[in-house]
């Protein structure tokens, strides 16, 4: 049990009819609720209707063997729910009959709200007009927005996730060449791989289907670059 209690994750064991028969610290924190409350109670009393669905549906799978973590909410005694990863190993005695469940639960309540956050400024940034690209600190491409992907269309594979930006670059001297690089392209790509490794005043290119650019990149403290133009 000291073990049980130790752990961030919420362990939660249940009987065949789906009542509680232990739970730990974690999962009482997760739950708002002290043990007492729990034990002995049907884990359908912490859910909502559709997500009680959810688990007889994912309970169901796991008399049949599955073993997947799925996301599914708890509902807090305020009637909040929060988001939860579990891992459920059904229990089954000697003769295949099953008698139970074991259930690991992590909270990823903060995990999914900051995927919505970035979801939702993934969603502005490709409304804006500007194009914009975001390089990790091993330069390769995080983020592309809409007005990235369409100016550079021809050249799309360079703008998928993992893509390095000289990969991006030689692509752009290869089918979208700037005027200044004509029968210099090694040292031109030379000269903007140090330009964005070491961002400074915006950059001007003009290149042979005569699209002018103004670009602007900066560092960010982890290393990453954002591209602007």
């Amino acid at each position: 049990q000291e073990l049980l209690d130790a752990t961030q994750e919420g362990y939660w064991h249940l009987d065949a009819d789906g009542k509680t028969l232990d739970a730990n610290a974690a999962l009482c924190a997760i739950l708002g609720r002290p043990k007492e409350e729990i034990i002995g109670k049907a884990i359908h009393d912490f859910f909502d209707a559709e997500n009680a669905k959810l688990f007889d549906t994912e309970t169901d799978a796991g008399k049949l063997g599955k073993t997947d973590a799925y996301e599914i909410a708890l509902q807090r005694p305020d009637g909040s729910n929060i988001s939860c990863l579990n891992t459920a190993t059904s229990i089954f005695d000697k003769t295949g009959m099953y008698i139970g469940s074991v259930g690991l639960w992590t909270n990823i309540t903060e995990r999914k709200r900051n995927e919505e956050v970035r979801n939702q400024l993934a969603a502005a940034i490709d409304h804006v007009p500007d194009i914009v690209s975001i390089y990790d600190a091993s330069d390769r491409l995080i983020y592309a927005n809409q007005a990235l992907r369409e100016l550079d269309h021809n050249i799309s594979e360079t703008l998928q996730v993992g893509a390095t930006f000289e990969e991006r670059m030689r692509a752009v001297l290869a089918k979208n060449k700037p005027m200044d690089a004509a029968g210099r392209e090694e040292a031109w790509l030379k000269e903007r791989l140090e330009k964005h490794n070491n961002p400074g005043p915006p950059i001007e290119i003009t290149r042979q289907d005569g699209i002018s650019l103004l670009l602007r990149e900066y560092k960010l403290p982890n290393g990453s670059i954002i591209n602007i133009g």
